[in-house]
């Protein structure tokens, strides 16, 4: 009962609060539900954590977009062997289900990211000239993906998800990308503690 009564009590004050909101505001609200705002999303590392990832946020991406308005799409995928990368700003950005599908091929060996597989699963990508691959980026290499990243804070958002291997005494080279990606203003995520 005392459940209920709570939540009946946080209905009553989330009406209140709504019918309280000014023309401005609702008409802010509306125009946010009809263009939904883009999150580009870096991923620095393809093993299993950022594959789980990359497959999570696949399976929602519709949800994603209808309950939070956000489209979620793919600037770059790096990992030790390669480098995927939209070609220039304004291209098609990797959308959340070809990264996903990405992971499935990478994961059971019949894609890798260097170029050195013969052809690219066609449920990844139609067009690939979208994309600039990259073998084995060096770490400048992967601190120019990650300032390049900083493009799509002009009509969206941008996260770098750093998911590596580090020498835990000084954490490198992880703590330099997130210092890159955070002095460009850009969300950082690290599966590292």
């Amino acid at each position: 009962q005392h459940t209920h009564a709570a939540d009946f009590f946080g209905r009553t004050r989330r009406r209140r609060a709504c019918r309280g909101t000014d023309t401005r505001h609702r008409q802010e609200l509306e125009s946010m539900q009809s263009s939904p705002t883009p999150l580009r999303i870096t991923l620095i590392g393809f093993g299993a954590v950022n594959r789980a990832f990359a497959r999570l946020v696949a399976r929602e991406e519709q949800r994603l977009l209808k309950e939070q308005n956000l489209q979620v799409q793919y600037h770059a995928v790096i990992a030790r062997h390669g480098c995927w990368e939209v070609a220039a700003v304004g291209q098609d950005w990797l959308s959340a289900s070809q990264v996903g599908s990405l992971a499935d091929a990478v994961a059971s060996a019949s894609f890798r990211l260097d170029g050195s597989t013969d052809s690219i699963p066609s449920d990844v990508l139609d067009t690939p000239s979208t994309v600039q691959v990259t073998k084995t980026p060096s770490p400048d290499e992967i601190r120019r993906i990650i300032a390049n990243s900083s493009h799509s804070l002009k009509d969206g958002q941008a996260c770098v998800i750093e998911a590596i291997d580090v020498d835990y005494d000084g954490g490198e080279p992880a703590t330099s990308y997130l210092q890159e990606a955070l002095r460009h203003g850009i969300h950082s995520i690290s599966a590292n503690k």
